[in-house]
């Protein structure tokens, strides 16, 4: 049997070494480490199960399933797929505010630097400007990732929101 450590690099280069962590162990992910119960290495794909993403500026993602899709060429990556339970967190402290994203699906694009959702999206934004969080709900939705601190931008379809300003 071969194990494999993988290194993705979010630029999307993809490399493999030996010997591969155990279940639950830290892999290292450019700026990002990714744990997981288990990964499986395909003929195209890597796929995480229970895995959680944590960048070095306090961003995360977890899901029960990340499936890392590689570029036709074999170099790069063509997105990141992410199911079940999806959960996401945007600190951004400088502005004195966060986000938290559930939904049911996340799709990573590198080439556009864009987070699409789909299915029962929730967006939290916490704010020093604001007694409770915004609250807002829709079917779909996309973050717009990039340089603080005009991003990450939260882009909503179909929405419901809630909001209960200072006084």
């Amino acid at each position: 049997m071969i194990l494999l450590v993988t290194t993705i690099a979010l630029s999307g280069r993809v490399t493999a070494q030996n010997p591969a962590p155990s279940a639950g162990s830290g892999i290292r992910v450019g700026q990002v480490d990714l744990t997981a119960d288990s990964s499986v290495l395909g003929q195209g794909y890597i796929v995480y199960t229970t895995a959680k993403m944590k960048s070095s500026d306090g961003t995360t993602l977890e899901a029960d399933e990340i499936r890392a899709n590689l570029a036709n060429n074999g170099n790069g990556i063509e997105n990141v797929v992410l199911t079940g339970h999806v959960r996401g967190y945007f600190a951004q402290i400088d502005q004195g505010r966060s986000i938290t994203v559930t939904t049911d699906k996340a799709v990573y694009d590198p080439q556009k630097n864009r987070i699409d959702l789909t299915g029962n999206v929730t967006v939290k934004v916490t704010s020093a400007y604001t007694i409770g969080p915004l609250i807002q709900t829709g079917d779909s939705g996309a973050i717009q990732l990039g340089k603080a601190p005009d991003y990450p931008q939260v882009i909503m379809n179909h929405v419901h929101t809630t909001l209960t300003p200072q006084q």
